[in-house]
């Protein structure tokens, strides 16, 4: 089936400095773990330009995507 996925840009104040984020809603959790592994070369929720950002604290993993159907993130990007 077809799946939206929402995309807003930002720049905040995010992972302890002024950065440029890529917000995402709406991400099918299978692929937001994708696009982790591939942006920061390993899979942590919470760790790299690539973070879940549902509200939870200390979360250590992106959730099973058979009981987790979608997540939001944002991505830090490296631009000015």
């Amino acid at each position: 089936g077809n799946q939206t996925i929402t995309l807003y840009l930002y720049n905040r104040t995010d992972f302890g400095e002024r950065n440029n984020i890529l917000m995402l809603y709406n991400v099918p959790t299978d692929l937001a773990w994708a696009l982790d592994k591939m942006i920061d070369g390993q899979v942590d929720p919470a760790k790299g330009k690539c973070v879940l950002m549902n509200g939870a604290t200390g979360v250590t993993s992106w959730g099973d995507a058979s009981t987790v159907d979608t997540v939001r993130m944002s991505i830090r990007l490296d631009i000015p």
